[in-house]
This record gives structure tokens, sequence and C-alpha cells, in this order.
């Protein structure tokens, strides 16, 4: 009973320490050496071919198989852990360098259990998803089937898939026939494609490895038909501008830049503005974790909003430029996906959660929130599980500026940080609210209707981020000196001036 209650108090302080203490940052200091870095790149390189090698068994069931891929989860979790936390083996050598360890051991950590453990309950077709393929290529597949199922039968019923425009692009000629593709054998090398498309593709889309054969993973094809009908009812429309704005309603926006040149010139204003005004505020680490909360109200929030800019409008100028040149070199539409598709002009909080936002990790995200309980039984549990699943994402990614955990078992308490948690799970009850309000969003509604979902979206999203902002504030890296930092390359040079500078 003794060594339980010491085990119990210990999590206890250690629970206390990292949710409530001030950051370990404050006492760390923004200068000092790259370590381990050749050790952590070896170890990432060697979990994921484990895990590559993990999904090329993933068609096999068998009873032996799975267990072998449990049995290896300890394994894999205990290495990647011990990266993601241990600060004095492994750094880059700068506090917000550093960010990018947890950031790539989610990765991995998010694919062991989901191929190890998630897959014992997932039928087939979750466990090892098959390759569609469009009609144009099913005849380079052996055993290519013709996908024939209700969602199609409507759309073809609806008249929503209808013969393009002559005059309409290639890009948003979208195929509306897709062929499903049995699995390649165990020891080729097209198992091991598929092995890397399964690991790597979280959007709906085609894969950006070979490109041109517009391969697609079985659980895309919903949302990739549902665009198709939307792209077709465009090209029908003749008006360029009309046709535009059909294309606004896909779920996916395949094929389409964010914005034009004029809208990537506004996102860059609005970037160095939000940048300005991070300076402007000038909050020194040093001035302790509760600082943001003694600011005014309004400045409050401009720096929530001025945080969500730098995450929302980085991408749309960099996709200006690589998406024309990408379509030059003939990658296809399906493979050509936005990160972002105008998060700021959402209706409400179900269209920016579940359209508008990015979806890089949102498969990930739900795969995981169904070993929580009640996830499979209920889909408002799955929602909100979800949504807890991503703040946990995230309190991995800033576990480095807190204290390295004990034991394994203590680093659990990592991921229950209270401000990201309180924001994301709200998130999740803001779409429900709404949704109990006003129903789903509908294309056409009454002005007062879009008012009050705006409002909803804005009001909680604002209110709620500012506990984001506070945490972030707490943990120094809104401090001058390390925005200042994010703009810098990392570089032996940058190492070699901190070396002579600690040596003085």
């Amino acid at each position: 009973m003794n060594v339980i209650g010491q085990l119990l108090a210990s999590h206890y302080e250690y629970a206390h320490h990292v949710l409530l203490d001030p950051p370990a940052r404050l006492a760390r200091g923004y200068l000092f050496h790259a370590s381990g870095v050749a050790t952590l790149a070896t170890t990432l390189g060697w979990l994921l071919v484990f895990i590559i090698g993990c999904h090329v068994t993933l068609p096999n069931s068998s009873p032996t198989v799975s267990m072998l891929r449990l049995f290896a989860l300890p394994w894999i979790v205990a290495v990647s852990v011990t990266c993601a936390l241990d600060r004095e083996r492994f750094s880059l050598g700068g506090d917000f360098r550093d960010v990018a360890i947890p950031s790539a051991i989610w990765l991995v950590l998010a694919e062991a259990i989901k191929v190890c453990l998630v897959t014992i309950w997932d039928g087939d077709k979750e466990r090892a998803p098959r390759w569609i393929v469009p009609e144009s290529q099913a005849h380079k597949w052996e055993g290519a089937v013709k996908i024939e199922d209700d969602e199609q039968q409507s759309q073809q019923g609806n008249g929503k898939l209808q013969k393009p425009h002559a005059t309409v692009a290639r890009r948003f000629d979208l195929p509306a026939t897709w062929y499903i593709v049995p699995h390649p054998p165990l020891l080729s090398f097209r198992r091991l494609v598929w092995a890397l498309d399964n690991f790597a593709m979280r959007r709906p889309g085609t894969s950006l490895l070979f490109p041109g054969e517009q391969r697609a993973m079985e659980w895309a094809y919903k949302p990739m038909i549902r665009s198709a009908a939307v792209y077709e009812r465009a090209a029908a429309a003749g008006d360029a501008k009309e046709a535009a704005r059909i294309r606004e309603s896909a779920p996916i926006w395949f094929g389409q830049l964010e914005y034009g040149w004029l809208g990537v010139l506004i996102q860059a204003a609005m970037l160095y503005g939000a940048t300005r005004f991070i300076f402007y505020l000038d909050l020194k680490a040093s001035k302790g974790p509760y600082d943001f909360y003694s600011l005014p109200l309004v400045h409050q929030y401009a720096l929530t909003f001025s945080l969500g800019a730098l995450v929302a409008f980085t991408f749309s100028p960099l996709e200006y430029i690589l998406g024309p040149l990408l379509y030059a070199l003939r990658f296809p539409a399906t493979a050509l996906i936005p990160a972002f598709q105008r998060p700021m002009v959402a209706s409400g909080p179900t269209d920016f959660w579940s359209r508008r936002w990015h979806q890089f990790l949102r498969k990930d995200f739900t795969t995981l929130a169904k070993l929580l309980p009640g996830s499979r039984e209920s889909k408002t549990l799955l929602a909100l599980w979800t949504f807890s699943v991503s703040a946990m994402e995230h309190s991995l990614v800033f576990s480095r500026f807190k204290a390295t955990p004990p034991t394994m078992g203590h680093a659990f308490w990592l991921l229950l940080n209270p401000s990201l948690q309180g924001f994301f799970v709200s998130q999740g009850l803001l779409i429900l609210l709404e949704q109990a309000l006003l129903g789903r969003p509908k294309p056409r509604e009454r002005l007062r209707i879009r008012v009050v979902r705006r409002s909803l979206l804005w009001i909680g999203l604002l209110t709620t981020g500012r506990w984001v902002a506070g945490f972030l504030v707490s943990l120094g890296v809104l401090d001058p000196t390390e925005v200042g930092a994010m703009f810098k390359v990392a570089s032996v040079w940058d190492d070699i001036q901190r070396e002579r500078r600690i040596e003085l």
C-alpha cells in the first residue's frame, strides 16, 4: 500500500506541476546547444520503416499477425515518447525549433496506435482500405471493379452528374466514375506503394506519389464523388463567375487555389500586421504566465485573431506559387487541394470545422477517438472526443515547455492541458449548439439565421481562443525575441554563433 500511495502522490505532484504551475521554459532560456540530432533522425527513420512494415501486413487479419502488431506497440510508444520529451538528449538547439520534434513524433504515435491497436476492432474496409482509381486508369489495374453504390446512383438520378461544358478547364474536370482495386500481393513493389499511401494520405484526394495514376483510398470515395457532382454542375453553368461560385460549395476544392493574387496580397498584409501587433504588445516571457489577462480586452481578442491568422493565412501565398507549377507538371486536380478553404467566410461553426479549416490530421483524430468510451455508439461523443484528441495533439506539441516526466506513465498528464482541452472541446459543443438551435447549414437561408450562425462562430471562437492565446503567452513563445526567431533558418552558423556567445 505504501508503494501505491507513493505512486499516486508522485502522479498528483507531477500533474499539479505540469497543469497548473508556470512552464519550465521560464527557467531555461533561449540559447542552448543542439544535441542528439543524428540519433533522433536515425531513430525516427527506423520507426517509420517499422510502421510502414506494419502497414504492409494490414490486409492480413489473422490473429497471429494482429498480435505481433499489438506486441510491437509498447516498444514504439516508449521510443517515441523518449524522443519527444527528453530535452537533454534530443534538441534542435532552440525551444521554438524543438516544437518540431513532438510534432513529428505525433505522426509516428498516431499511426502506431491506429495500425497496432485500432485495427483490432476495425472491419476489413477500415483496417486496410483498398485503392480506387478513375475510369480512365482502370484498364491498367488487374481485377478493377466499377463502384456502383447509392451515392453515385442518387447523383445520376438527380441529374447532378452532367456532361461537362465544352469550355471547362482540365483542372476542374473531376472523375465521376471510380473503380476499386484489389490489394497488391504481399511481396511486391505495389504493396509497398500501397503501404506508403495508407500511411501518408490523411485527406480525401489522390496520391502525390506517382500522381498520374490517380490512386485514392477507399474512404475518400464519397467526398470525391460529391465534389465531382458539384464540379459537373459548375461546368454546365457556362458563365465563369457562376461556375466559380458553384465550385466553392464543393466539400473539397480539388484543383482550386484558396485565393487569387489579390486575396494572396491581402493575406500577406494581414500576416505582416499580425506579426507587428505581437511585437507591439511586447509579451516578454519574464513577465510571468498571467500577463495576458492583464491586457485590455480588445488586445486579448486582437491577439487571439492574430494567432489564428498566422495559422490560416500562411499556406495560401505558397500555394499560389506552387499550384500552377504542379498543374503544369500534369498533376491531376484530385491531387491538388488547398490547405484551407476560406475559413474567414464560414457560415458557422459546423461549416468552419467540417469544411473550411485544414484537414491534415482530422482522420488521425477521428480514428483515435474511437478508442475512447462511447465513441462507437454515439456520433455526438465521437465528435467531442475527436476535438479532445486534437487538443491532446496540440498539448504534445508544446510538451517540451513542461517538466520532463519521471516515468513513462507520468507522460499522460502532458496531454491534458486545460487551456487547449477547454478550447477544442468547446468548439465541439458550439457545433452541437448550432445544430440544436438552427439545424445543419443549408445553401440558402434567411439573413437572420446567417447572422446568428456567424455570430455564434466568431464570438465562440475568439472568446474561447483567448485560453489558447493566454497559454502561449505563458510559454513565452510570443516573446519578441522568439517571434523573430520564427523567420530565421536553423543552420550550423546559428549554432556556432550561439556557442561563441555562451563562451563569452
